[in-house]
């Protein structure tokens, strides 16, 4: 892509033919069909890396809790034996109800990232399968973006006689009776009227 940058940049566009110069902007526009897909990849997978990363830091707190509530539970136990250590008792029970709550809320955070992580897979294949069986022929290059140019639509001089505009109206002027015939389809062409120059 950076050499097909590059050429461009050498290309002398105003002595180009119409043809040359919509070959051109076709190039122009394919290769801004691809920066931006390259750019929409990219930031599919940041995402990724992101969710990745905030998937394995809810893990490993889940873990932590995990232990937290093991030892907790083992600790109830021991205490449990003792009558009089009955409000410690219930105290380690509040603790443990609030640690297998927040273990119970990491893990739906964790979930819910799992799920977006797979919807931005799923987006991610459903757009590359889109460039793949798309129309190769379509206009803005199947990639849905409009084109970064579009060809001017100028209007060509007449191959034979004068174009003058008078006001809004645009008039052929030809000099004899030779170039009548050929006047009248320029004139056509030109949507304007033919008319003669006085000698």
């Amino acid at each position: 892509m950076k050499n097909e940058i590059n050429l461009l940049r050498d290309i002398d566009f105003a002595n180009k033919t119409e043809a040359k110069l919509k070959e051109k902007i076709n190039l122009i526009n394919n290769i801004n069909a691809k920066v931006q897909d390259e750019v929409a990849e990219i930031e599919t997978e940041d995402r990724k890396a992101k969710l990745d990363e905030a998937i394995e830091n809810l893990k490993t707190e889940v873990s932590i809790k995990e232990n937290e509530l093991e030892a907790k539970k083992r600790e109830l136990e021991v205490k449990q034996k003792d009558e009089e250590q009955k409000k410690f008792v219930q105290k380690t029970q509040g603790e443990i109800n609030e640690i297998d709550k927040n273990i119970k809320s990491l893990k739906n955070q964790i979930e819910s990232k799992e799920k977006e992580k797979n919807k931005q897979v799923s987006q991610s294949s459903s757009s590359s399968l889109s460039e793949i069986v798309g129309d190769k022929n379509s206009k803005q290059n199947n990639s849905g973006k409009p084109q970064l140019v579009q060809m001017p639509d100028l209007q060509q001089l007449p191959t034979i006689g004068k174009l003058f505009q008078v006001n809004s109206q645009q008039f052929l002027a030809i000099q004899n009776w030779e170039e009548y015939e050929l006047g009248k389809k320029e004139a056509e062409r030109l949507k304007a009227n033919l008319c003669a120059i006085k000698n």
